[in-house]
């Protein structure tokens, strides 16, 4: 959406001063009380005939609920906005979102989305947790093969790479990385190596 009122990590305040308008006949009105009152929500809410939860509270329910949504593998882009959502066989298999920078990007085709899927099952059971140790990856732009679009003066590269060696921590932590460019020269493109744990000694 592009209203004012819905900028922001809660916006401007539910009309601005965090009043929830619900439909008191809808059965999924007590749902989403309960689950604003599980994220901090003060509790009368759930007993008020017009339920307040008020502007202060509300940003710190509204982050607490981002903070679980990332936890469980999904992710919240601040600056965008949603223009298309794609289907396929009557489920959704990707979403077209605008950026800051005007630029439409896909979250993902069918097979992304699946893989994404299949990620945060892993991570849930507690299988390729270590993933998530990775450091950011940043390749110089003498490590690859750069092509400018015409249309938009940017450059990208679709080079492919591959894990050289990968090291692991006692904790299964990602340690150190090793990354080959197998499209250019089969070159090392990035290394990285974590820093030294310094164990606290008691005096």
């Amino acid at each position: 959406t592009q209203s004012n009122v819905q900028f922001g990590e809660g916006g401007a305040g539910t009309f601005s001063d965090g009043k929830l308008n619900t439909g008191t006949k809808d059965p999924r009105g007590e749902h989403i009380l309960r689950t604003f009152v599980r994220f901090g929500a003060p509790q009368d809410i759930l007993v008020n005939a017009k339920p307040h939860i008020g502007t202060d509270n509300l940003r710190g329910v509204v982050r607490a609920m981002r903070e679980h949504v990332i936890s469980l593998g999904g992710e919240v882009h601040f600056g965008a906005r949603m223009t298309q959502i794609l289907r396929k066989d009557g489920c959704v298999c990707a979403v077209v979102y605008k950026d800051e920078s005007g630029e439409h990007w896909e979250s993902g085709t069918t097979k992304g989305l699946a893989s994404d899927s299949f990620k945060r099952a892993c991570v849930n059971w507690g299988i390729g947790r270590e993933l998530y140790t990775s450091p950011s990856i940043w390749i110089k732009a003498d490590g690859v093969q750069l092509k400018r679009n015409e249309k938009t003066g940017k450059y990208a590269t679709f080079d492919k790479f591959a894990v050289e060696k990968i090291v692991y921590d006692e904790n299964r932590n990602i340690s150190g990385l090793a990354i080959r460019n197998t499209s250019f020269q089969n070159k090392r493109v990035f290394v990285w190596k974590a820093p030294p744990v310094v164990k606290e000694e008691n005096a």
